[in-house]
């Protein structure tokens, strides 16, 4: 009886290890698609803001050819 006992916790003891790698891989999962979500976020946002930056200068040069 003391042995089936001993299995038992061990077996209860591996079960909550599972568990938890369990948790630990999904949340592993779930902070990479986040990165995934931010970095394409940001490479867009770059995007968009060195096009803003190329109209920027390419206004401000039209204006000084037309200025002179």
């Amino acid at each position: 009886m003391q042995l089936v006992l001993e299995k038992d916790g061990l077996l209860k003891s591996k079960d909550e290890e599972i568990n938890d790698m369990k948790d630990k891989v999904l949340r592993s999962y779930a902070e990479m698609e986040n990165v995934i979500a931010r970095t394409k976020r940001e490479s867009e946002n770059s995007k968009k803001y060195a096009v803003q930056v190329c109209c920027l200068y390419l206004c401000t040069s039209i204006l000084k050819f037309q200025i002179t």
